[in-house]
C-alpha cells in the first residue's frame, strides 16, 4: 500500500473527520475493517513509522493503534512526534496480541478510545457522531436522568462547503482545525466534543449553570468569528451556531436534530448570533389572559387596539388617578408647580481606498426603482466602485434578468439573490464576504448618492472613524402632502438632530442607509435580523465596543418618502418599535462602560431612555388640563393655575414652530426652494403630526410588550 492510499470502511454515523489509524500487518486488514467498522469507526492503515507520521500530521486521527513488530521505541517516537507537530494529545495504543487471535482486543481499544469521551482533555480530538452521542447518553444517565444543566452545541462555518469546493479537500482539515481550536479556547474539563455526520463540530457543555453556558457559547462564537485559514487568509469566516438546552424530556436524537435546524436558521441570518432551539412542552395557552394577549397579537385591528390602549394608559388612567386622589384630599397635581455645531472636517489628503456599495432590496417592492438606483450608483463613482445588489423575492421577476444582463456588461456590478431571506439584515450579511472594498456603504433600494460620496466618506475613515452616516433628503416631495411633510421632517432630523447630537453627545448614529463602514468592522458586527431596526442596534453595539461614529451632512443621498399616511404609519411604527427593542437590549449597558466618555453616556441616556419616556410624559398634559377644568366647574376663568395651564399648552404647541424654524435654517437646497412646504409643515406639525408621532411611539411600546414583532415593508409608490 502506498502512502496516499487508505483502506477504510465506515458505519452510519461515522465521519471522515474522525478515524482510527492502525499500524498493522497487511494480513490483518480485513479483520480491522470488519471488527472496528462494525462499531462505526473508520479505519485507515499505515505500514511503518514514516507513513504513520505523515498521515497524522496532515489529518490527525482519534487514536493510533500499533500492532506491528519491534514496537516499543517506535511507539514512543510516534507519540512524541505527533504531539509536537499537531499539538494534539492523541492516544497511541500498543497492542501485544493479534486481532484474529484475541477478539477482546477490539473491546480494549474501544473502551480506551470511547472512555476518552467522558474524561477527555481540552486538547483531545473530537469523536465520531455515534460515539459522541453514546458519551452524552452515558453522562446524562449518571446525572439523575438528565436533570443537571447542560447544552448541546452544533457549530460550523457557513463558507465551508464553498471553500472545500473551490480549494479542494486540503482546506477541509484547516477548517476542522479552526473549529477545534475555537472550541478549545478557554475550554473546561466538563466539555465533550464530536463530529456530526455532515462534518459540523458538536460540543456538550455539562454540569454548569445556564449563565455559564451562555458565556461559554459567546467565547466560542467570538473565537470562531476571528478565525482564519492559511488557504484563504483574507476570506472572513462566518460562524453558525445552534444551541439546544438539554432537559429531562429531550432525547439525544431530538437534541441533535434541533441543533441542526437552528444551525440552519443561523446560516440564513449570518449575523454572528448563536441561535437557541425551543423545544415545546405543555403550554398554558388556555389561560384567559394569554388568550386575550394572543388575540391582540394576531388580530387585524391590533395596531388600533394598541393605540387606544396607549391613550387609556397615558391619558384616561392618569385622569382617573387625579380624581381618586382629589377625593381623598391628596393633591397629585402639585408637582406641576415644581417643575448646533458643524462636525469637524476630516483631513483633505486621503489615500486611495477601494469601496463597495451594498444595495439591499425586496424586489416585489423595489422592482420599479432598482434599475434607476443601480444606474445612479454606477455613475456616481466611475473609478472602480463595486456595486452589489443583494435582493430577495418570493417569485421570479423580469427585472432579475435585466439585472443579470447589466452585471454581465459591467464587471463592477454584482447581483446576488439571497435565498430564504426575509429581511434587509439577511441580505446585507449574505454579501459582506463578497465585498472587495475597504469601505462598504449600505443603502436602501431607493437611494441615489451624490457623486464623490465614497471619496468623502474615505476621508473620515482615514481620520480614524469607523462608521460615517451621511445626510438623507427626500426627492419626491412634490408628489403630495405626505411626501412634503416627510421632506421637511428629514431636514429637521438630518439638518438639526444628527449634527446637534454629534456635537453635543460625541457620536453619530448609522441610520440604515447612506452609511459607510470600515469593512473589517462590518465583518465583525453584522446586522442582526431579530431587531426591527438592525441599523440602530449595530450602531449602539459599535459604540459600546469603542468604535467611532461620525455624521457628515456633506454626504448627501436622495430617497423616496412613503406615499400615503398608512404606509408612513407602518414605517414609523417599525422604527419606533425597533428603537424600543434597542433600548430594552442596551438601555443600561452604557452606564459603566469604560470605553465611553461621560459626554457619550449622557447622550445614550438621552437617546435611549428619555426618548422612550417622553411620549408618555407629553400625554400627561391632557389629563392635567381636563382635571383643572373639572376641579373648577369647567370654567377657565376660575382656574387658579391658568398661567401654568397656558404655559404647559404653549410649550407643547411650540414644538412644531421651533422644529420648522430650525429645519428651514438648516434645509438643503432641494427643499429650501419650496418655502410653502415649511409653512404647511408648521400647521400640520402643530395640529396633528407631533402628537401623531407620539401616538406611534406609545403604540410601538405596547406592541413590543405584547410580543408583536414583524417587519413591515414600506411601499415605494
Amino acid at each position: 500500500m502506498t502512502q496516499s492510499t487508505a483502506l477504510a470502511t465506515r458505519a452510519p454515523g461515522a465521519t471522515e473527520e474522525s478515524y482510527l489509524l492502525a499500524v498493522a500487518r497487511h494480513d490483518e486488514d480485513d479483520a480491522w475493517l470488519t471488527e472496528f467498522g462494525r462499531h462505526g469507526w473508520l479505519v485507515r492503515f499505515a505500514r511503518n513509522l514514516a507513513e504513520a507520521i505523515s498521515m497524522t500530521v496532515h489529518e490527525p486521527p482519534a487514536a493510533i493503534c500499533w500492532q506491528a513488530p519491534n514496537a516499543p521505541a517506535q511507539v514512543s517516537q510516534l507519540a512524541q512526534t505527533v504531539r509536537s507537530r499537531t499539538g494534539l494529545r492523541i492516544p497511541v495504543l500498543k497492542l501485544e496480541g493479534q486481532l484474529g487471535d484475541d477478539p477482546s482486543i477490539v473491546d480494549v481499544v474501544l473502551d480506551h478510545v470511547n472512555g476518552q469521551t467522558v474524561q477527555q482533555h481540552a486538547g483531545n480530538p473530537a469523536l465520531p457522531q455515534h460515539v459522541f452521542l453514546r458519551a452524552v447518553h452515558h453522562w446524562r444517565s449518571d446525572q439523575h436522568n438528565g436533570r443537571q444543566p447542560g447544552a448541546l452545541v452544533r457549530m460550523d462555518f457557513f463558507e465551508r462547503p464553498e471553500l472545500v469546493q473551490q480549494l479542494g479537500p486540503v482546506v477541509r482539515y484547516e477548517l476542522r482545525t479552526a473549529l477545534l481550536t475555537a472550541a478549545r479556547t478557554n475550554a473546561s474539563q466538563l466539555e465533550i466534543r464530536g463530529w456530526s455526520a455532515d462534518g459540523a463540530l458538536l460540543v456538550l457543555l455539562r454540569v454548569r449553570s445556564q449563565d455559564w453556558i451562555d458565556r461559554r457559547i459567546k467565547q466560542i462564537n467570538d473565537a470562531l468569528a476571528a478565525a482564519r485559514i492559511r488557504a484563504a487568509p483574507q476570506r472572513p469566516l462566518t460562524p453558525v451556531i445552534g444551541v439546544v438546552r438539554l432537559t429531562p424530556t429531550t432525547s439525544e436524537a431530538m437534541a441533535l436534530r434541533r441543533a441542526a435546524e437552528v444551525c440552519d436558521h443561523a446560516a440564513s441570518r449570518l449575523d454572528l448570533v448563536p441561535q437557541y432551539a425551543t423545544i415545546s412542552g405543555r403550554g398554558d395557552a388556555a389561560h384567559p389572559v394569554r388568550r386575550i394577549l394572543g388575540r391582540l397579537r394576531q388580530g387585524s385591528t391590533r395596531d388600533l387596539a394598541c393605540a387606544a390602549l396607549s391613550v387609556l394608559l397615558g391619558a384616561v388612567l392618569p385622569f382617573g388617578l387625579l380624581l381618586v386622589a382629589h377625593r381623598f384630599g391628596v393633591a397629585l397635581a402639585v408637582w406641576t408647580h415644581l417643575a448646533v455645531a458643524k462636525p469637524p472636517e476630516p483631513r483633505q489628503q486621503p489615500r486611495r481606498r477601494t469601496s463597495t456599495a451594498v444595495i439591499a432590496a425586496y424586489l416585489p417592492n423595489e422592482h420599479e426603482t432598482i434599475l434607476e438606483t443601480v444606474r445612479a450608483f454606477l455613475a456616481c463613482e466611475p473609478d472602480g466602485l463595486q456595486v452589489i445588489v443583494a435582493y430577495n423575492t418570493p417569485v421570479e421577476l423580469p427585472v432579475e434578468e435585466t439585472l443579470r444582463i447589466m452585471a454581465e456588461r459591467d464587471p463592477r456590478l454584482l447581483a446576488v439573490k439571497v435565498k430564504h431571506s426575509t429581511s434587509k439584515a439577511q441580505n446585507v450579511n449574505a454579501v459582506i464576504a463578497l465585498a472587495e472594498g475597504e469601505v462598504i456603504g449600505i443603502f436602501d433600494a431607493d437611494h441615489q448618492p451624490m457623486p464623490g460620496a465614497f471619496r468623502r466618506a474615505g476621508l473620515w475613515i482615514d481620520a480614524g472613524y469607523d462608521v460615517v452616516q451621511g445626510r438623507c433628503v427626500v426627492r419626491n416631495g412634490q408628489e403630495g402632502l405626505v411626501q412634503r411633510t416627510v421632506a421637511v421632517e428629514f431636514d429637521s432630523i438630518y439638518g438639526v438632530s444628527h449634527p446637534g447630537r454629534a456635537a453635543l453627545h460625541g457620536f453619530g448614529i448609522f441610520g440604515g442607509s447612506n452609511g459607510y463602514w470600515r469593512a473589517d468592522l462590518l465583518h465583525r458586527v453584522r446586522m442582526q435580523g431579530a431587531m426591527l431596526t438592525e441599523d440602530i442596534d449595530s450602531s449602539i453595539r459599535c459604540l459600546l465596543a469603542g468604535a467611532h461614529l461620525a455624521y457628515d451632512p456633506g454626504i448627501v443621498s436622495r430617497e423616496l418618502a412613503p406615499a400615503t399616511w398608512s404606509a408612513l404609519w407602518r414605517q414609523r411604527l417599525r422604527w419606533a418599535q425597533g428603537w424600543f427593542q434597542v433600548t430594552r437590549r442596551h438601555g443600561w449597558r452604557f452606564v459603566d462602560n469604560p470605553t465611553l466618555s461621560l459626554q457619550q453616556r449622557f447622550g445614550l441616556a438621552f437617546l435611549l431612555r428619555w426618548r422612550e419616556v417622553q411620549p408618555w410624559i407629553v400625554q400627561l398634559v391632557l389629563p392635567l388640563m381636563v382635571f383643572w377644568l373639572w376641579q373648577n366647574n369647567w370654567s377657565l376663568s376660575e382656574v387658579t393655575d391658568t398661567n401654568l395651564l397656558l404655559l404647559a399648552t404653549t410649550l407643547v404647541l411650540s414644538t412644531a414652530p421651533g422644529q420648522t424654524l430650525f429645519a428651514w435654517l438648516r434645509a438643503g437646497p432641494t427643499t429650501r426652494k419650496h418655502p410653502w412646504w415649511f409653512i404647511g409643515y408648521l400647521f400640520v406639525g402643530a395640529l396633528f403630526y407631533g402628537e401623531w408621532r407620539n401616538l406611534v411611539a406609545r403604540t410601538a411600546h405596547l406592541r413590543e410588550l405584547l410580543g408583536v414583532s414583524e417587519w413591515a415593508i414600506t411601499p415605494r409608490r
